[in-house]
């Protein structure tokens, strides 16, 4: 099963399953887009969550950017099946924070961890 995550067909249907799961829709397609199908900024924080649980990365930047499962399996990472992303304490804005390669390094580093159903309890409170 691992090895058909890692194909792009597998990266489009997880992020498709992933996007249905947590916009709440009943079917999402490769070309459907987050922003259309309800998604927001909280939304995108669950969605990066879950799809880093279920093995790929990309940030919230990269989803606004590709708003389509099939655009962002492009862009995400697949992460090693037993690698787990580990959380820096936050640190102040360095020198270079303003600079397009600071403002990487800080949408990276996490401010706190929340696991799914921390997320999906916030989610469930603002809306």
């Amino acid at each position: 099963m691992a090895s058909e995550r890692n194909s792009p067909t597998g990266r489009v249907e997880l992020l498709c399953h992933l996007f249905a799961e947590v916009l709440g829709a009943a079917d999402v397609g490769a070309r459907d887009r987050f922003l259309d199908l309800g998604g927001d900024s909280i939304s995108a924080l669950a969605l990066v969550s879950r799809a880093r649980d279920a093995g790929l990365e990309f940030t919230r930047r990269d989803l606004f950017l590709n708003q389509s499962p099939a655009e962002l399996a492009s862009v995400a990472k697949q992460l090693a099946p037993e690698a787990e992303p580990e959380a820096e304490p936050a640190a102040a804005p360095s020198a270079g924070a303003g600079t397009a390669a600071g403002n990487d390094a800080l949408e990276r580093t996490p401010l706190v961890s929340l696991s799914p159903a921390e997320l999906d309890d916030i989610t469930r409170r603002l809306r």
